[in-house]
């Protein structure tokens, strides 16, 4: 009965750990290519960064895929128009093949 209690503690702690990763890649909005389509609007799935406040670098970009550290925004309107603005933005997006 203990060993029983045991693995299903264990099955908890490692559900409860790995749920949340699930439900992050199970809402992160990626976009799949597909063949037959010729023209895809990717603003609803931008995400962007400015450099208003700390500069980044094409390293810092690659670095945060790994170890995420810039404070990324999700792009919600249908065209993406921040105005007239001497600031740099990184965009982002991700495909699936």
């Amino acid at each position: 009965m203990c060993r029983f209690r045991a693995g299903l503690v264990a099955c908890f702690f490692l559900f409860a750990i790995l749920l949340p990763s699930v439900l992050w890649a199970a809402s992160s909005r990626v976009i799949s290519l597909q063949q037959d389509v010729a023209q895809l609007n990717v603003s609803p799935y931008i995400d962007y960064v400015s450099q208003y406040s700390q500069s980044y670098t094409i390293e810092d970009i690659i670095e945060d895929q790994f170890s995420p550290h810039i404070n990324w925004k999700e792009h919600k309107q249908d065209v993406p128009g921040f105005g007239f603005d001497t600031n740099t933005f990184w965009f982002r997006l991700q495909l699936r093949n």
